[in-house]
């Protein structure tokens, strides 16, 4: 039997395991067993656009409440505010990678610079 060089890469490339553990596998074809519409695509891309700016207007949400840490008074508030939010953005971005959690200590770095500045203000009046 006469193998065509697809079907040998294809082969090759299941034996290296390069197909195993691909999103959806071992999982029914989403609209099995639906009547078929032929605008199908068109409704699956509206639909990943739509969760795609919920999660974009979720973070800008986060990031607006990020800016609620100047205000703040204590180090150990700036670090539980920061946690929070970042537990919001990792639910948020769901395992996609699209989002990066906040670095507290970069947060806290620029609160205490934020705090300086503030005070040497009060300070020159």
């Amino acid at each position: 039997m006469h193998e065509s060089v697809s079907d040998r890469l294809i082969r090759e490339a299941m034996e290296r395991g390069e197909f195993d553990d691909l999103p959806g596998a071992g999982k029914p074809i989403p609209g099995m067993g639906k009547a078929y519409d032929p605008n199908w695509w068109v409704k699956s891309f509206i639909e990943r656009e739509r969760a795609d700016d919920e999660r974009r207007a979720a973070f800008e949400r986060i990031e607006a409440r990020l800016g609620s840490v100047w205000a703040l008074t204590s180090e150990a508030y700036v670090r539980r505010v920061v946690e929070r939010l970042n537990v919001e953005v990792a639910e948020i971005d769901a395992g996609t990678g699209r989002f990066q959690q906040f670095d507290a200590d970069d947060v806290i770095a620029s609160w205490k610079s934020v705090v300086r500045a503030r005070s040497r203000r009060i300070r020159d009046r």
